[in-house]
């Protein structure tokens, strides 16, 4: 299990010796816990914003996403989380900004709250988290930004492209209270590969939403250009 280069080294003894002795921030600097301002990781907060500063240097692909990652641990922290539908369900939580290729281009580690950034829009908890890992792509250039229902909402949708960047996910039914879909039960019975799609302007943007019926009822929304119409299943019309 050893690696040759770093066994010949260091010894393991000597490891946890320095490891003990390793500060990357002076503790007298910073605050208190419950004082305003405490950050849980301001021990290794300057580590992990250089390695975040060499992400960044990388250029962005065009198509992305933002999801939620679990780091595995059995470490006693307030840090850790505990998600049933991870392969690994306890961990650390980072939010993830990644390519296609796989490569993560930024992140952010999930402490306990999800704050709006200053002088950027208040979207509400999970779109935030989009908010903030999509100050990093450039703007105006034809990238494509997808996550899933967890994230989305239509006040996400609508800012992210009014700065420029084209969003595509699934979306919860409850965030669009004012677009009426039929029941699963009822496309259930028209058969698999049912759907239908309707477009609506939302302040000055064209949305394109569509629910269809797998195995299950689904609802994916994307930016649309072009004029607005409501395309209906031809199944779905007859019956």
């Amino acid at each position: 299990m050893d690696i040759p280069c770093i066994s010949r080294a260091v010894t393991c003894n000597r490891f946890e010796e320095i490891k003990i002795f390793l500060h990357f921030k002076d503790n007298g600097v910073e605050a208190k816990y419950g004082e305003p301002g405490y950050d849980k990781l301001f021990k290794i907060r300057p580590l992990l914003d250089k390695i975040r500063e060499r992400f960044l240097l990388v250029p962005n692909e065009e198509h992305m996403a933002v999801h939620e990652q679990i780091i595995p641990t059995k470490a006693r922290s307030s840090l850790k989380q505990y998600n049933p539908k991870k392969p690994h369900k306890w961990g650390y939580k980072v939010f993830i900004l990644s390519g296609i290729s796989g490569f993560s281009y930024d992140f952010d580690f999930y402490v306990g709250t999800i704050d709006p950034e200053p002088d950027y829009p208040d979207l509400g908890a999970s779109s935030n988290v989009v908010v903030k890992l999509a100050k990093t792509i450039p703007q105006n250039l034809n990238h494509k930004l997808f996550f899933d229902n967890w994230f989305s909402s239509i006040r996400l949708l609508v800012y992210l492209t009014k700065i420029g960047i084209l969003p595509i996910g699934t979306i919860r039914a409850n965030r669009m209270p004012d677009l009426v879909f039929p029941k699963e039960s009822e496309m259930k019975k028209i058969g698999r590969g049912t759907f239908m799609e309707r477009v609506v302007c939302i302040d000055g943007v064209d949305v394109s939403v569509v629910c269809w019926y797998d195995n299950k009822l689904q609802i994916q929304f994307q930016l649309l250009l072009g004029v607005i119409h409501l395309v209906i299943y031809k199944d779905f019309v007859e019956k």
